[in-house]
């Protein structure tokens, strides 16, 4: 009677990860705690489940202490840094991830469209100038767009909805 039993909640609980599968929306995002600080990163949809699908950084990610998420966002702190996976509803749109090349040709100001409608997170794959390219300060984004100045020359790679 027991093993009936066992056997029912299991079947029950794949059942029910496997209708959340089919039904629900799952999205990779990279997220990241620069210098140690605090830092919040949107996922553009309402979370049921998220877990750290690969570590970045070289200090631990622990769930509940150095990372976890809210209803929309993932939250890292204390130098974690890693892609994370996310479960949820309600995005509005469908998550893409494009490699935007965005040059900065003779140190003017460059804006590049992603094709996206919202973008969620952003980093740079490759810097392709002699001249540094610093999130926030020689790139960064804007609406839709990836935007370069001073000399910055790279491929970015995007996340967002389309």
């Amino acid at each position: 009677m027991k093993k009936i039993t066992l056997l029912t909640l299991i079947t029950g609980a794949l059942l029910s990860v496997s209708a959340f599968a089919d039904h629900g929306q799952s999205v990779s995002i990279t997220c990241q705690s620069v210098d140690f600080n605090y830092s919040q990163c949107d996922t553009g949809m309402y979370i049921v489940h998220a877990y750290l699908e690969v570590q970045l950084s070289n200090t631990t990610c622990v769930e509940g202490q150095t990372w976890g998420h809210n209803d929309r966002s993932i939250w890292v702190s204390g130098g974690c840094r890693g892609i994370f996976r996310v479960y949820g509803y309600g995005s509005g749109g469908y998550y893409s991830q494009v490699n935007i090349n965005c040059a900065s040709v003779d140190f003017n100001y460059a804006v590049c469209d992603t094709g996206l409608r919202w973008i969620v997170d952003s980093y740079l794959i490759s810097q392709q100038s002699k001249k540094p390219c610093i999130q926030n300060s020689t790139w960064g984004t804007r609406d839709n767009s990836i935007w370069v100045n001073n000399g910055c020359r790279g491929v970015f790679h995007v996340t967002g909805y389309r």
